[in-house]
């Protein structure tokens, strides 16, 4: 096993916006995750740059994480956390997350968050925070 020192470049995403943690508490225990960019859709890429910090996840029974959907009965309808960093899926146009490859996350579980200022996605709810989310979130965080 060798060193790779290959030249690689990466798309810059833009400043975070995390108005919507309330302090530090819990930015120390993030969980390192897997999002399956074929769960998100066009929408999430194409209007924020990547998906935005934030973003309401469901884990899936595969293990990896997709956007929370209030609307679905099985495991899309149980919020596990927040997205922590805006990340970038597929090739960034939001046309090729049906074949793009799962990207590394990292899970905010536990902590404070101020909800005015969680994302609103207004091309549709998936990864949006609603009242069910937070119930299954109120052991761990605390919402203001």
């Amino acid at each position: 096993m060798g060193l790779d020192i290959q030249v690689t470049s990466e798309d810059y995403l833009g400043s975070e916006d995390r108005r919507w943690l309330g302090t530090r508490l819990g930015t120390d225990q993030l969980r390192s995750i897997t999002l399956d960019a074929s769960a998100f859709s066009s929408y999430h890429v194409t209007e924020f740059g990547g998906v935005p910090s934030g973003t309401a996840l469901a884990k899936l029974g595969s293990g990896l994480y997709a956007p929370y959907d209030t609307a679905d009965v099985g495991v899309l309808g149980v919020c596990v956390g927040l997205l922590f960093t805006k990340t970038k899926l597929g090739n960034g146009t939001g046309t090729d997350l049906a074949t793009a490859g799962d990207v590394g996350a990292a899970l905010y579980w536990m902590g404070v968050v101020k909800t005015a200022f969680l994302p609103q996605f207004t091309g549709g709810n998936l990864g949006e925070l609603d009242a069910a989310g937070i119930t299954d979130l109120s052991n761990f965080i605390r919402f203001e």
